[in-house]
């Protein structure tokens, strides 16, 4: 995704995760922030300076550097948007139930489809577990770690690592799991005084 000058930031369709580019310096949601250019402007400008620093056209490019990249973010109100305020907040469906407190163990396959999942539930120091069936499919959505880890306790992942574990391979899937890279982070605090004023305090972050 490319940053242009004075482009209105994209965003996801009605009721589901906002999102956009920061154009701190350019875009007029974020002018009424004091000091947006006064911190922005000179920042970039001295990152040109430091020798061997790219400018990559965004995050995708393949290669590190600085770029504006989309956060979670609404738009016009600058608030935070997450799953609550992206798909819970509002929700009025009778076909819709969320469990809380819960986790979910183990999918249940028939001849290799998903039929259903097996999930604990722990309340007042007792845990249950309990099966939900499902009718047409099962969506797993458990991020980059729990993804992969409900996959291989199902019997999905490569079959050397099942063995080792005790889990029944059902589906021989070498990649499950791999090729995770952990996401080290620098940062640094830098605070602006200009004529006795401070405009910001900012945090970088790499």
């Amino acid at each position: 995704m490319t940053k242009r000058t004075g482009e209105t930031p994209p965003t996801s369709t009605p009721g589901g995760l906002r999102f956009n580019i920061p154009e701190l310096v350019s875009h007029s949601t974020y002018a009424k922030y004091k000091g947006s250019n006064e911190m922005t402007v000179p920042q970039i400008n001295a990152l040109r300076e430091i020798p061997g620093v790219k400018f990559p056209p965004d995050s995708g490019a393949g290669y590190a550097g600085v770029y504006w990249f989309p956060t979670f973010m609404e738009p016009k109100k600058v608030q935070r948007s997450y799953a609550r305020t992206g798909h819970l907040d509002g929700i009025n469906r009778t076909n819709y139930d969320l469990i809380a407190d819960s986790r979910v163990t183990r999918i249940l396959l028939d001849d290799g489809t998903a039929t259903g999942v097996i999930f604990k539930q722990t309340a007042l120091n007792v845990t249950s577990n309990y099966t939900v069936k499902a009718t047409r499919e099962v969506i797993l959505a458990a991020g980059a770690i729990h993804t992969p880890q409900i996959l291989q306790l199902s019997g999905i992942g490569p079959k050397k690592l099942l063995d080792s574990a005790g889990i029944e391979t059902v589906v021989d899937l070498p990649g499950v799991g791999q090729n995770f890279q952990d996401h080290p982070m620098l940062s640094s605090t830098i605070t602006i005084i200009c004529r006795g004023t401070t405009y910001l305090s900012a945090s970088f972050q790499s």
